[in-house]
């Protein structure tokens, strides 16, 4: 965490503060097990979330800072320059019982990903009830949302996750309604890529309404 935070804090600096750093729990456990990491049950990684927020922001406002977890602990570490302005922390994640309750207390942005409006709808039911038992401003947390969009004409047949699919109409009409929720910020990645196909028709066909 603290040498994230170094990095982020560096990364703030050379981009003139326009870095959003994004966390999370962590789920992919062969990309754990491929870079020789630990891969714990999935409270242990929230709970390493949890104090991996603490410490950045500790790291970003304190120097020297000090820390001690249960699962990590710094010293009297040192980042230098400090960010000015501290990048947003944007904390991922849909778990309702503990990673919203972390995003709660800790993020500035909070992610949403491969849910359907009706879903997002629920989930932040949930984070506004764990903002009130934290004395959060729910107003003050900026919604996100990161997920597929499928312009290809066929349908993707994932079945894992929630994919916005079909028609640039259809795109824009699904977008238009998380933004109805609150999402402000969207992070898109397109199923054909490395192909430009739908990116260009994204960037032609539906874009331009979200815009305006």
């Amino acid at each position: 965490p603290a040498h994230t935070a170094k990095m982020a804090a560096v990364l703030q600096l050379l981009t003139g503060g326009r870095l959003i750093l994004g966390i999370g729990a962590g789920w992919k456990d062969d990309e754990y097990r491929a870079y020789g990491w630990a891969y714990p049950d999935a409270r242990t990684r929230i709970e390493q979330l949890e104090e991996t927020a603490e410490i950045i922001r500790r790291m970003w406002t304190q120097s020297p800072a000090s820390y001690a977890g249960r699962h990590y602990s710094i010293r009297e570490a040192h980042c230098e320059p400090r960010p000015d302005p501290a990048p947003p922390l944007m904390i991922g994640g849909g778990g309702e019982r503990l990673t919203l309750r972390v995003a709660a207390r800790h993020a500035d942005w909070w992610n949403a990903n491969f849910i359907t409006p009706e879903e997002l709808k629920h989930k932040l039911g949930v984070l506004r009830s764990h903002c009130k038992a934290v004395a959060r401003d729910f107003a003050n947390l900026k919604i996100t949302y990161f997920g597929f969009v499928n312009l290809t004409g066929k349908p993707s047949g994932r079945t894992d996750l929630h994919v916005i699919e079909s028609t640039p109409a259809a795109v824009l009409q699904e977008l238009q309604a998380h933004a109805a929720l609150g999402v402000s910020h969207f992070i898109l990645r397109f199923t054909d890529f490395p192909s430009l196909a739908g990116l260009e028709a994204f960037m032609d066909k539906v874009l331009p309404h979200i815009q305006s």
